[in-house]
């Protein structure tokens, strides 16, 4: 759903903390470690969100906690984390192409603090671009993956404001 508002109406751009979609907890957290490393993969992700998104210099601010008592038109960032496929380096030298790509699917919402509406959505894929037979192995591909799904999310509010 593109914007309904423009975002150039708003001061700062809140970030909440990504959730896990129920389909996604289901499927892959089965205990405390599973949890704890896709607590650390989605705090990666989200790093890489606020930083496209800070980089536009759109919003006066760009928080992840709290805006400022200043701010009064205030949007909300929140995101559903629904599926999430984790490729280390290791596994691509191991595996070269075998191993796949890496890749994590993010639904977004725009929501506008103060009515609780929300004026925008979109449904985000990010994926590694996998072995290039004449390069070789690259960078590791989750992070790969987290940096594109990220540049996605960073023109989607580009386009909005």
């Amino acid at each position: 759903m593109p914007c309904r508002t423009k975002l150039s109406n708003y001061d700062c751009l809140l970030i909440r903390q990504f959730t896990y979609s129920q389909d996604f907890r289901e499927k892959k957290i089965k205990d405390e470690e599973d949890e704890w490393k896709a607590n650390k993969l989605r705090e990666m992700c989200q790093e890489r969100v606020q930083y496209h998104i800070y980089t536009l210099s759109l919003f006066e601010d760009v928080v992840d906690a709290e805006c400022p008592d200043d701010a009064y038109n205030i949007v909300v960032l929140q995101g559903e984390i629904t599926y999430m496929k984790r490729v280390t380096k290791a596994t691509r030298i191991m595996a070269g192409a075998m191993g796949g790509r890496a890749r994590v699917d993010v639904d977004i919402q725009l929501v506008d603090l103060q009515t609780g509406d929300v004026v925008g959505a979109a449904s985000v894929k990010g994926t590694s671009k996998g072995v290039d037979f004449w390069l070789g192995v690259r960078g590791a591909p989750t992070e790969e993956a987290f940096e594109n799904a990220a540049q996605i999310i960073a023109e989607f509010i580009k386009n909005s404001y």
